[in-house]
């Protein structure tokens, strides 16, 4: 299967240093709280990317599939 688009919500205001962490997303949405990350990967990455949220102490308010 090859790339589905994706939402992460993470309940941080991220920095750009923290958000570099992610190069598969783009930040979409910082502020009241939380950062929002929008990219597309491979179904199959996921578990490495909540994996990485979960090792740098951030908690995964919300993981959303999006309509492609």
């Amino acid at each position: 299967m090859g790339a589905v688009p994706y939402e992460v919500v993470i309940g941080a205001e991220l920095s750009d240093r923290a958000t570099a962490a992610f190069p598969e997303f783009e930040t979409v949405e910082r502020g009241k709280g939380r950062t929002v990350l929008r990219g597309s990967v491979d179904p199959a990455a996921l578990q490495s990317i909540v994996a990485r949220i979960d090792d740098m102490g951030l908690v995964l308010t919300e993981l959303r599939q999006l309509g492609g």
